[in-house]
């Protein structure tokens, strides 16, 4: 049965180069592991009753300004909505009596198991990455498979306001289950730890691979002891970990807080608070495909080091949405506006694939799988300290001030991280990258080889 399945796959998809089917399936996991991460951002929407003056007096500020073509009077009360059916009716609430905080604890809970659960599956893709994907694509691979999490988004808050709008908010947490349930089925027998492993590759692809790994600092076998202590009193590591947290807890905010933010002081129904809440995931994923292309190019065409590479793009990704927040915090309710300056913001947040998450694989190869994960350690104590931090300030103050202290909240952790990072980022392979190893080459040979040739391709 086996080798009929490995028959009918070669003729099938032969033509794949292997990594592209890689990118493929791992694309797709990315994808369900966000589905199952932010489901409960939009469920909570329509889990929790809110008290009618609470709602009220948030909206007020917004009601005059975003609201006003859609008052209408209702047995002599005014009743704002946003012109569909999901007004602010208690009949249309939910269930769950619960506070700001015990929302920012349900929001954080996700993360409580992640570190056991979903936590490993960044660092040992990054592992892959590293016996897969030649160096100077790794960017684009980046920015195309991980960032399906971002592109999952989009799609995943309108889905789930959709089928809650239609069978309740339980069916959001159904739907994304057997959506992951299903790809599982495929990732278990496709997969395939390298490419030397891989039945279906070309002999071409599996030449290719190795040259430029080799060159780009991989060895064929690491060395079985970690070198525990270089890493960890290493600047360059605990630049891409204050960097990977700094930038995890302003996006955390914007995957568990955008939807209530919306609801709850821009007015948006269930409905038009998924597409409009995922708006910004699908701009930060175009982002994440512009800047890795022109990362890319700067380094093949050999205008720009790694380092500078790194620094740009790292101060496109977490600068630049610290300014443009600033700005959010004081647009009150000029929703349109909101909405494009959320949108820019996450945009130029695509600038980290580029920078942050591939910095790993470019100081030390053989252990980036392991460098990750500690930056991944790390990123989810942040992404559990994010949503509390929102559920208390907002806490019984559901207003446009309190809201503004939320957004000044990420400007300061943006920007601290990422000058931490500029100080002491490297793009050159750190010595203990090879402990225990010979290697014969310099930390830099990855520049020299593989940069000239995509520049000759290229050209």
């Amino acid at each position: 049965m086996g080798k009929r399945v490995e028959k009918l796959l070669i003729s099938t998809f032969g033509f794949i180069p292997a990594r592209i089917a890689l990118g493929a399936l791992s694309l797709l996991g990315f994808a369900c592991l966000y589905m199952l991460r932010v489901n409960i951002s939009v469920a909570i929407v329509a889990m929790v009753r809110r008290n009618r003056t609470d709602v009220q007096a948030a909206r007020a500020y917004c009601t005059e300004h975003v609201l006003a073509d859609n008052i209408t009077a209702e047995d002599g009360n005014t009743t704002a909505t946003q012109g569909d059916d999901d007004s602010i009716l208690l009949e249309d609430q939910g269930e769950m009596e619960w506070d700001e905080l015990t929302q920012g604890i349900m929001l954080s809970s996700y993360y409580y198991g992640y570190i056991l659960t979903q936590g490993v599956s960044w660092p040992s893709m990054h592992s892959m990455l590293t016996r897969w994907i030649p160096p100077l694509e790794r960017p684009r691979f980046i920015a195309i498979v991980y960032f399906a999490s971002s592109l999952s988004v989009t799609f995943t808050l309108p889905m789930c306001g959709l089928v809650i709008d239609l069978y309740g908010w339980a069916s959001a947490f159904y739907l994304t289950g057997m959506l992951s349930v299903a790809w599982c089925i495929l990732w278990f027998p496709l997969m395939h730890d390298n490419p030397a492993q891989h039945p279906r590759i070309k002999s071409e692809e599996l030449s290719y691979i190795k040259v430029a790994l080799a060159a780009g600092g991989s060895s064929k076998t690491s060395s079985k002891k970690v070198p525990w202590r270089q890493i960890l009193t290493s600047l360059p590591v605990w630049a891409a970990v204050v960097a990977d947290s700094g930038n995890t807890f302003g996006l955390t905010l914007f995957l568990t807080q955008l939807p209530t933010y919306m609801k709850n002081i821009l007015g948006f129904s269930i409905k038009k608070n998924g597409l409009l809440s995922g708006l910004p995931f699908l701009s930060r994923y175009i982002g994440a495909l512009t800047c890795s292309t022109i990362a890319d190019w700067l380094l093949g065409r050999g205008y720009l080091s790694i380092v500078n590479t790194r620094r740009i793009f790292s101060a496109f990704a977490m600068l630049v949405p610290a300014v443009l927040l600033i700005i959010v915090a004081y647009s009150g309710c000029n929703a349109p506006l909101v909405v494009v300056l959320l949108c820019l913001s996450m945009f130029f947040n695509g600038g980290s694939p580029a920078s942050i998450l591939v910095n790993s694989t470019d100081i030390a190869p053989n252990y980036s799988g392991t460098l990750f994960g500690i930056g991944n350690t790390f990123a989810s104590l942040a992404s559990l300290i994010a949503p509390l931090a929102a559920g208390a300030i907002t806490e019984d103050q559901k207003t446009m001030g309190q809201w503004q202290k939320v957004f000044w909240m990420c400007i300061p952790v943006y920007g601290l991280a990422d000058l931490f990072f500029l100080i002491f980022c490297s793009g050159t392979i750190q010595p203990w990258n090879y402990a225990g190893q010979e290697y014969q080459g310099s930390p830099n040979e990855a520049e020299k080889i593989i940069a000239p040739k995509q520049q000759e391709e290229s050209s």
